[in-house]
């Protein structure tokens, strides 16, 4: 063989080499994208829940154990209030709506105001909202019990309004609009502003998630 041919052997085996080296760093590289893009979609665990026991709807008794084993999201209402609640509660039909069909999910709507709220109160006002009994809970109890489950375990905002600062007769609570999402092992796992945009895809997306 000619020290020409030598030469072009040469070059073409340092050209595959070269491009071997290449084709090598962008399989490490797109897992490596890979990998981080799987864990940035990982759902952080915000806080586990040590369990709460409240009434629902329909009497009976529901707490965390019993909820445990199934995703579900939770928001704070009272039935007299006539602003907020009202579409916090029409947000949470549209996520019971967006969900069927999809991976179980439960959910919770807990009373500020238990006093008044009884389950036959309750019950008419799911009823008002085409609530499902056997997925969505809505939830009363001892006075110290809710506000327990409501600040200490669900980690939400919520104070009663002295009479002489209320704006009406029916401003009794002052409270958050956030919708918590929990897994299935009563862990909370994200948080969302319930009057924000898109906040029901949102939900279904994580929830795939989990």
């Amino acid at each position: 063989m000619n020290q020409s041919k030598i030469l072009q052997w040469a070059v073409w085996g340092t050209l595959a080499i070269a491009i071997l080296g290449i084709i090598v760093a962008y399989v490490i590289e797109s897992k490596s994208a890979g990998d981080s893009l799987q864990a940035s979609e990982t759902l952080p665990v915000i806080k586990t829940l040590e369990g709460f026991t409240l009434t629902n709807q329909l009497n009976a008794a529901v707490s965390v154990q019993s909820l445990k084993g199934t995703p579900w999201v939770a928001n704070i209402f009272f039935t007299r209030c006539p602003s907020i609640c009202v579409q916090m509660t029409e947000r949470m039909r549209e996520i019971q709506e967006a969900s069927e069909g999809l991976e179980p999910l439960n959910l919770v709507s807990i009373s500020t105001d238990p006093d008044h709220d009884q389950p036959d109160i309750l019950a008419r006002y799911a009823k008002r909202f085409g609530g499902d009994n056997e997925r969505w809970s809505f939830l009363t109890g001892e006075k110290s019990e809710v506000a327990r489950a409501i600040q200490k375990e669900l980690l939400l905002a919520v104070k009663e309004n002295p009479e002489g600062s209320r704006q009406s007769e029916l401003d009794l609570y002052t409270h958050s609009s956030l919708i918590i999402l929990v897994d299935a092992e009563s862990r909370i796992r994200g948080t969302y502003e319930s009057m924000g945009t898109n906040v029901v895809q949102s939900i279904v997306a994580d929830l795939k998630k989990l």
